[in-house]
């Protein structure tokens, strides 16, 4: 897992998640040279994982680049996937 250690708003650090997993391994090494990318299911990621980086403060970077990323926590990534 990387993480990235910003001060961002209110969170004090942000969890890089990209839609594939070779789309991460190619922006992962952007992020953090030591960052390994790896695949989860979805409802492990929002019922579990996205739950623990909530409970430290944090929040997910969806689709982080070097310009820019979407910031957003679990309830928001849950929101805009019933709309898909």
């Amino acid at each position: 897992m990387v993480l990235i250690e910003d001060e961002l708003g209110e969170y004090p650090f942000l969890l890089p998640v990209w839609p594939s997993r070779s789309f991460a391994e190619m922006e992962a090494a952007h992020v953090n040279k030591s960052a390994a990318a790896f695949n989860m299911p979805l409802s492990e990621f929002l019922e579990e994982l996205l739950v623990d980086i909530e409970k430290d403060g944090g929040a997910a970077a969806i689709f982080p680049n070097e310009k820019n990323t979407s910031i957003q926590n679990r309830d928001e990534i849950k929101e805009m996937l019933t709309r898909i």
